[in-house]
């Protein structure tokens, strides 16, 4: 990795929760739902599902498995209990990540960290098993992917019984997003860039925002 890799700039999505006299959007998506000191909640553009939000760290961090292990109780306490808000509204959640580098298609054109918690009915971890030739290895039942899971770009899922994580060998973009598409009768909406599903952004806001 290289300082290219964590330099913050107008060209990371997230680029206003730490560069200076930066704001957010008006969009319904850039709503922080809650934050800690180093950590930002957010329900996310293209919603498959409602109650799908993301764990964005507020400093430039290309991959979770890259944030400092001083940092790692804060958020597991903000990811658990974000999943507990989630399923008490929402059902049983998975949390992944597509854990690219600054540039790769891995990244899905973000170029900034960010844990994926999403409610699902189906396994999520099985689903992107069969998807792939080789191996995921498992990694215990922490929901936050660990600075040990490899030093290659990864794909990371966990439904909190079972956490499993691979190393990519053939980068594609928005990986568990397509599949959450195709399993939820959405497949040709797989795409966030051009399917927002506002609808479910607002639910989630609606349900465990602010007023929540």
């Amino acid at each position: 990795m290289t300082l290219a890799d964590t330099r913050p700039g107008h060209d990371n999505k997230f680029h206003w929760l730490f560069l200076p006299r930066q704001r957010s959007t008006t969009a319904l998506y850039d709503i922080i739902i809650e934050e800690t000191q180093n950590f930002a909640v957010l329900p996310t553009k293209g919603s498959i599902v409602a109650g799908w939000v993301l764990v964005v760290p507020k400093f430039p961090t290309p991959r979770m498995a890259d944030v400092p292990q001083s940092m790692f109780g804060e958020l597991r306490e903000l990811v658990n209990r974000t999943i507990s808000k989630i399923e008490s509204k929402f059902g049983a959640t998975y949390t992944f990540e597509h854990g690219g580098l600054k540039g790769s298609p891995v990244s899905c054109g973000v170029d900034q960290a960010h844990l994926h918690i999403a409610p699902v009915d189906f396994n999520l971890l099985e689903a992107a098993q069969a998807e792939t030739a080789s191996e995921w290895m498992h990694a215990g039942t922490d929901r936050v992917p660990q600075n040990d899971c490899t030093d290659s770009e990864y794909w990371f899922v966990s439904s909190g019984e079972i956490s499993a994580y691979k190393a990519i060998d053939c980068p594609r973009s928005q990986f568990f997003r397509k599949i959450i598409a195709r399993e939820t009768g959405n497949a040709d909406r797989w795409d966030y860039r051009g399917n927002d599903f506002v609808e479910n952004v607002s639910a989630t806001l609606e349900a465990i925002g602010a007023n929540g």
